[in-house]
């Protein structure tokens, strides 16, 4: 049941996003997105990991897709991007984990497929909504500091509302 209840929300949204945007390069990056984070939300979920395989397969995609996106800008988006996962990179080491390898690829590859301004702001939106959820089972005692709460879920969340709006 839950699997026949996720393709007919996928179904749904990706119909809405081909109407909203029309069909084209864009919608094309967008739903592409929307899949890659979908199974990665998944894997996140199940295992707090996110395979490699696919993180692999959805960077060579985004990096094809990225010159026929015509809402990036090409040098920027790279620009930005490297500056960006570099920045992450480096807090993944500081906190020794608290941000996971995984997250910042994907976090890269997002940025490559959106541009780096809605990449951007995919990240913020996505880490105030991790944020106050993390706050909020502090409060209540569900969780400790040290706790791993998976973030793609997070990014997939983010990208819906971003799109939808």
């Amino acid at each position: 049941m839950k699997k026949t209840s996720l393709l007919i929300l996928s179904l749904i949204y990706i119909i809405v996003i081909v109407y909203y945007y029309g069909f084209n390069m864009l919608t094309y990056s967008y739903v592409t997105l929307y899949s890659m984070l979908l199974l990665l939300t998944i894997d996140d979920l199940r295992n707090k990991l996110i395979p490699l395989d696919l993180i692999i397969c959805f960077g060579i995609f985004s990096v094809i897709l990225l010159p026929f996106n015509p809402s990036v800008s090409l040098i920027w988006t790279i620009i930005i991007t490297l500056i960006t996962v570099i920045i992450l990179y480096i807090v993944h080491l500081l906190t020794h984990g608290g941000i996971g390898l995984g997250d910042v690829w994907v976090i890269g590859i997002s940025m490559l497929i959106l541009g780096w301004q809605n990449g951007l702001t995919l990240l913020m939106v996505s880490l105030l909504c991790s944020g106050l959820l993390s706050i909020l089972l502090l409060i209540m005692g569900k969780v400790n500091r040290k706790a791993k709460i998976p973030f793609i879920p997070f990014m997939l969340g983010g990208f819906i509302i971003l799109t939808l709006i």
